[in-house]
């Protein structure tokens, strides 16, 4: 189960004191005041929460909104050599200043562990959180492009359109369904995003995926877009699945 968001750096602001103590933690704040670059950690701190709260809800169906439970343990630059080259292969079409990885815990799932990794970039920061256990990091695909390199106005379903509430969220769908086409999935792509509650206009559940109409279960996928940027990321649950075994095994940054 993964989760991702993004964080135009061109689009932030200085974040009022109030929104610190409500957001994070003793030792978050701590951590942020101790670093040389205070304004990249915290976003970068802030990005890790928001992805881990989108693979929360994915995970347990838990919608926690005290971002304090969300909390951001540790994290770091150093990254095992083999993982940091494959993350390098993945990411050719960016070039990220860092690449720094962490683990988050929510106190309502004392027993899980959610690891993440965040991508510094001049422009932007780009989070993935990802269930600790048991993951494999072959499994994973992910891209960042600019938001305006998509047809806004594109052709979507009824069903798709509930949950498109802008140009932004339209756009965000095109970047997905240009990464499932790379990886070999074309056919009458549909992103479903159903109601939490039945008649509910205002929250979605997570994104799913159907290709002519079949639910493509063995995917999941996250979304995120702010400012002028667009983030996908997309998990593989079943390697040997016949729509994915001729996938390389290589991020598509």
């Amino acid at each position: 189960m993964i989760g991702n968001d993004i964080v135009d750096l061109n689009e932030i602001h200085t974040p009022h004191a109030r929104f610190i103590n409500r957001v994070f933690t003793p030792d978050e704040k701590n951590f942020i005041e101790k670093n040389q670059n205070q304004r990249l950690i915290f976003w970068a701190i802030w990005s890790a929460k928001e992805a881990a709260y989108k693979a929360l809800v994915r995970y347990s169906g838990q919608r926690p909104f005290e971002h304090k439970k969300i909390k951001v343990l540790s994290i770091e630059q150093k990254i095992d050599s083999k993982i940091l080259n494959l993350l390098q292969k993945k990411t050719v079409k960016h070039s990220y200043t860092e690449i720094k990885h962490g683990i988050i815990h929510y106190d309502e799932l004392p027993n899980e562990e959610f690891y993440f990794l965040t991508f510094f970039h001049k422009k932007f920061i780009h989070t993935i959180a990802i269930i600790k256990k048991n993951f494999n990091f072959n499994s994973l695909f992910f891209s960042v492009e600019k938001i305006s390199h998509f047809n806004f106005k594109n052709n979507f379903s009824d069903i798709e359109k509930k949950s498109i509430h802008s140009e932004q969220s339209s756009g965000v769908r095109q970047h997905a369904k240009k990464l499932l086409r790379k990886l070999g999935i074309k056919e009458k792509v549909e992103i479903i995003r159903f109601p939490s509650l039945p008649d509910s206009s205002a929250t979605f559940l997570p994104p799913e995926i159907f290709s002519s109409g079949k639910h493509l279960n063995d995917l999941s996928l996250t979304l995120s877009h702010d400012g002028a940027w667009s983030a996908v990321a997309l998990q593989t649950k079943v390697a040997h699945n016949s729509v994915l075994c001729h996938i390389s095994p290589l991020f598509t940054e």
